[in-house]
């Protein structure tokens, strides 16, 4: 099962984590991984064409992911307000997935 877990704080979100493998099929035939990896690195991709490296904290390793934005960082308001839509967006997007496949995802 993959699970991700979002990091907030007085309903501001700092950023996510995931791990584990689904195990819905194979490698290369997992609908479930293939879902969940898209809508991550989705939104990734768009996160990282506005932040610049000193404002986050990106970690990645085998079954693992680890994306979050520094406590220190002081964003302009439209660089928050895209990042805060763009983690509520995965957010609903993985747990669409989740519904569909409630045994192989788990989003908290």
């Amino acid at each position: 099962m993959t699970t991700v877990q979002f990091f907030k704080t007085e309903n501001i979100t700092k950023g996510f984590q995931a791990s584990g493998h689904s195990g819905y099929a194979e490698s290369g035939s997992d609908i479930v991984c293939s879902s969940i990896t898209t809508a991550i690195f989705t939104s990734l991709n768009l996160l990282l064409r506005y932040l610049k490296k000193d404002q986050y904290s990106f970690i990645e390793s085998d079954g693992h992911l680890s994306f979050i934005i520094k406590e220190t960082v002081d964003l302009d308001s439209v660089t928050w307000e895209l990042s805060q839509n763009v983690f509520d967006n995965l957010y609903d997007i993985l747990k669409n997935v989740e519904s569909d496949y409630p045994k192989f995802l788990k989003v908290k």
